[in-house]
């Protein structure tokens, strides 16, 4: 297999970055950053599905965890790549919401301003977890815009909770 770490694009995955901090995506509104990454996701042309289902058919799963934040709507979107083989699946996988900022006369910056200052981005999200999204976003990415000389394949999903039911 090529070494696919030339694919990766630091400009990107910074603006991406950048874009995602920007959208505030707090838990039980996180619809917005699903649909942003579905639209990379379309753009490297994978395969996308995204749902956008009622917290009903959740709930009645005896395996549901449970939610903290009362929600009528669960936004997921996953995409796949298969390679040239039969092989195992890699996934990589993140979650979009953040916790409220709170008072905001307490923050220095915006918390959805996704400033960038001395190569130090500021913004909810930014840590957790944002970036680590962006990072395996890219990285499936590599394998979408790449060779599909690969066994088996990749998926990429964005969930819309860590805490409360994602």
């Amino acid at each position: 297999m090529d070494d696919r770490t030339t694919l990766i694009d630091g400009q990107r995955l910074r603006e991406r970055l950048v874009d995602l901090v920007r959208i505030p995506s707090v838990t039980g509104d996180e619809e917005a950053a699903i649909r942003r990454i579905a639209d990379w996701l379309s753009a490297c042309n994978a395969e996308v599905d995204y749902w956008y289902d009622g917290i009903g058919k959740l709930v009645v799963d005896p395996d549901y965890p449970g939610h903290e934040i009362e929600r009528a709507w669960v936004p997921v979107v996953a995409g796949t790549i298969r390679g040239t083989r039969p092989g195992p699946t890699v996934l990589l996988t993140g979650h979009v919401d953040v916790v409220p900022p709170g008072d905001y006369s307490q923050w220095t910056r915006d918390p959805f301003a996704g400033v960038i200052e001395d190569d130090r981005l500021y913004g909810r999200g930014a840590s957790d977890m944002k970036s680590g999204l962006v990072a395996a976003l890219e990285a499936f990415e590599a394998f979408a815009s790449g060779p599909r000389d690969f066994p088996g394949r990749v998926v990429f999903v964005a969930v819309p909770a860590e805490e409360d039911s994602g």
